[in-house]
Parts: structure tokens; sequence; C-alpha cells
């Protein structure tokens, strides 16, 4: 369902920006696939008879809303690190703004890797029937995502120039980007250490521990350095690889 919206999304938008307003077409065209998807669940749902679903007790409740709401409040910590991160670069001005968003966009996309590998792991985690199958799957997956990593660092670094210039048409941004590039592999190998890492804790229903290793990483170590070392785009990026070092040492 969801590589079926990604095209679908795409021509949705590009229809309703031809005819109306650029801001309120997207947003449409976001609300209008949503439904779609939903649409496609709820047939699918049908279809493998999956409607009758038992009623949850309170106490099933509690227990999805304390490990629930753990992945929630991780999630919560990154994207509001990121959100200070983007009040600070916008005060050293617009260019290191535009270019912080254009290596933003591209790790953002890149995180969904380990990020996937992570949802995947902790499902065979918590399906493996010993220890030994759970070392196994680890180890495989260890391997997968960081070869993925690696291979995709190396690509990166090789048409880096190509790829800030299909963002922006400013050579000053580019090269400021440029500088910033650097930090990605490091920061891509660090996410797919930790998602390997609270993949198996959250497979053994151990959620604490990846949530306090990001905040720690993230707010005690590098937010800190950034308030007081953030004289620079580059530096405050720096910053965050500090951070991300730190989660993976925690974990």
């Amino acid at each position: 369902v969801i590589l079926l919206a990604i095209p679908l999304n795409i021509m949705v938008n590009g229809v309703l920006t031809f005819f109306y307003n650029g801001l309120v077409a997207l947003a449409w065209g976001s609300l209008l696939v949503r439904a779609a998807m939903l649409a496609a669940l709820l047939i699918y749902m049908n279809e493998k008879k999956l409607r009758k679903i038992a009623r949850p007790s309170m106490h099933d409740l509690l227990h999805l809303w304390r490990k629930g709401g753990q992945i929630g409040l991780q999630m919560t910590v990154r994207s509001g690190y990121f959100a200070i991160l983007g009040i600070l670069v916008a005060k050293l001005g617009s260019r290191e703004l535009a270019a912080h968003s254009l290596l933003l966009n591209v790790s953002s996309f890149l995180f969904m890797i380990p990020m996937g590998f992570n949802m995947a792991l902790a499902i065979l985690v918590s399906q493996s029937q010993s220890s030994h199958q759970v070392k196994t799957v680890f180890q495989h997956s260890l391997l997968l995502s960081l070869g993925l990593t690696a291979s995709i660092s190396l690509i990166l670094l090789t048409v880096a120039n190509k790829v800030l210039h299909f963002f922006t048409t400013s050579s000053e941004v580019v090269h400021l980007a440029q500088g910033l590039i650097l930090c990605l592999p490091v920061n891509m190998l660090c996410d797919s250490l930790q998602g390997s890492f609270s993949g198996v804790l959250r497979g053994q229903g151990k959620f604490a521990p990846p949530l306090f290793a990001s905040f720690a990483g993230l707010w005690l170590v590098a937010l800190p350095l950034a308030l007081f070392c953030g004289s620079s785009v580059t530096n405050i990026w720096y910053t965050l690889t500090l951070g991300s070092l730190f989660s993976v040492i925690c974990l």
C-alpha cells in the first residue's frame, strides 16, 4: 500500500498544483492519498476476513501504552532535538539554514534504512525461540545493515556534488553543504548500529534503554555542545555526530 501510494501522491499533487495554489493543493493531495491508503487497507482486511477483532481488555491497553509510549517518546526526543537544531542554525543565516535543511532531507531519507532494520529485527527477535537464534538474527541484520550503509555512503560521497545540485542551484549553499556531507557516513553508521541494538532490545521487550540512549546522546551531549560550540553549521553537525556516537556507546 505504501509503495503504491508514492506514485499516487506524486500524480495527485501534480494534478492539484496545476489547478490550485501550491500549499493548499499539496495539503489536499496528502489528505486524499491518506484516505486512499486507509480504504486500501480496509479492503484488504475485508478480503482476509480480519474485520472481527477481539475487544481489548484494559490490561492489554495499558500494556500497549507502556510499550508503545516509550517508542513514541523516543521519536519525540529525536524530532524535538532536530526542531531546536533548526532554530540554532537559523540564527546563523539563511544560507546556513538552507544547507542544513538540504542535508537533513538527505539524512532523513537515508535514516529509513536503519529504521526499517530496527523494526524487522525487533519482530524477528521476538519470534526467536532461543538465544542462539537471537544472536544469529542480530549478526545477519547487523552485517546487512552495515553493508548497505557503507555502500550508500560510498555512492553518496562519489556523487555528492550532483545530489546537492539536484536540490538547489545556489553555489554558496552547495559549498556549505559539501562541508557537511562528510558527517553523513558517520551518522549513518551510528544510526545502523543504534537501529540494530535497539531492535534486539525491543524484540526482548526492553523499550527503555533505546529511549534513554537517544535522550542522553541528543539532549545531554549533542544539544549542550551545539549551544556552546555552535558558531557555524559545520560545528553543529559535528556535535550531532558526537551525540550519535554517545547513544551507540550507551546501548
